[in-house]
Parts: C-alpha cells; structure tokens; sequence
C-alpha cells in the first residue's frame, strides 16, 4: 500500500482551503494535507523536503504566486506547483507556466484540480526516470575501460572518456575542440568519409572497422572501432 501524498496548500481563505481539499477527496486522491496562509507558514511546511506537490493562490497576504513558486523552486526544486486561484489574467497564468508552474486552475474549475495533481506527479516521476538513466548511462561512459566518444554526424567531438584521453594523449577539453578528422591516419580518410556517408543517409545504424589515429606525439595507434548511430530527440 503506497502512502499518502503530502500536499501543501497555500491557501489565506479558509473556506478555498476547506474546498480544495473536498475536491482533492472527490477525485479519489490519499493525500495528507498542511495548510498554510503566509511566506513564514510556507517556509516552516517546505521544511525537510515534507511535500509532495505545492498547491499555491495567486494573491496572498504576504506575497503573490510568483513568490511562492520562486522560494518553492528553491527550496524544494523538482516538486510541482500548481497556481490555484479565482482568476489572474492570461498573461500572468502564461508567466507562472513559464516559470515552472506546471499547471493553473481556476476555483470555480476545481473539478480539474485531482487530475492535474495525478499529471504533474506522474512527470515528476518520469522526469526522475530519464535523470537516473542518464547519470547511470554518464557512469558506465566514464568508467568504461575503453575509448568512448560522442561525435556529431559531421565528426566535431562533443565528448569523450577518461580512456580516449589516455589512448590518443589530448586532454578532454582539447578533444571536444577537434574534429575525428584531426586525429584519424590520412590514409583512413576514404573509409571515415564512407562511415559518415552511411550513418548519416541511415543506411545502417551501426558500422564496424579497424581504423589507425594520430595521437598527440605524432604516433600511430591502431583501434577497433564500432560506431553506432544515435537517434536524438529531433530524429
């Protein structure tokens, strides 16, 4: 059995305060809620991480919605905040999403409140995803005991490992200066060329060959080379 959520509401109407909370219910949310009217009451509840999500009114007592959701961002980053209020203006709710709110709902459309609290938590979760695999796929790049590097179809170097830099003697920030090209034996010229050609028209997605490089005293180092092409987000 999962526990309950912890939502923190912003809220210095009461009876705002006592609806939400019906309306969370109603949607069939299992939450805990701590409730709160002011900057000194958010600060104290932000405390230790305790919220799951942030439900915020636009205009408080102390502070507006754009406060609350600067001081969320930075005191609990990566928890969503969703701007709850009776009405703001087309420009201001666009300023909030734009500033990291993840959603605006009107009071009197509370109806919409469980479902976009179930959202925002859902992509909190899969933002945490994505996060995890790429600081573990960062981790096996590094530690890998063998030469990794990251290139761009036109050959520029965008990154590599510990044992790239060891094998061709160029540090990483002198590496992500170069071009495969400046490292590869002239010889091997055709063969490169005949490498990208294909990976880039996406007649193949993965190429294997035995390539010589330059390294940085001017010697040649002989390598077994597999490149494999990545499909990134914009294809």
């Amino acid at each position: 059995m999962s526990a309950p959520l912890h939502i923190l509401i912003l809220e210095d109407v009461w009876n705002d305060a006592v609806m939400i909370q019906q309306e969370l219910t109603a949607g069939g949310l299992d939450f805990e809620a701590r409730c709160t009217s002011d900057k000194q009451g958010f600060l104290r509840d932000l405390g230790g991480g305790w919220p799951d999500v942030i439900l915020t009114d636009y205009s408080l007592p102390d502070m507006n919605g754009t406060d609350a959701l600067a001081i969320a961002q930075q005191q609990c980053p990566g928890v969503p905040v969703i701007v709850v209020s009776g009405g703001i203006g087309d420009e201001t709710a666009v300023d909030l999403i734009k500033g990291g709110a993840v959603d605006y709902i009107l009071k009197d459309r509370l109806k919409r409140l469980a479902p976009a609290v179930e959202r925002a938590l859902r992509e909190r979760d899969d933002a945490r995803t994505r996060a995890d695999l790429l600081e573990r796929e960062r981790t096996v790049f590094e530690l890998a005991p063998v030469g990794l590097a990251e290139v761009s179809i036109d050959g520029n170097v965008i990154r590599v490992n510990p044992e790239t830099c060891n094998m061709l003697g160029y540090s990483a920030d002198q590496m992500t200066s170069m071009n495969v090209a400046d490292v590869s034996h002239p010889d091997d010229a055709e063969i490169v060329r005949e490498v990208v050609t294909a990976l880039s028209q996406r007649n193949t997605r993965e190429l294997n060959y035995t390539g010589r490089f330059i390294n940085a005293n001017g010697q040649i180092v002989w390598g077994a080379v597999r490149v494999v092409r990545i499909q990134g987000a914009d294809g």
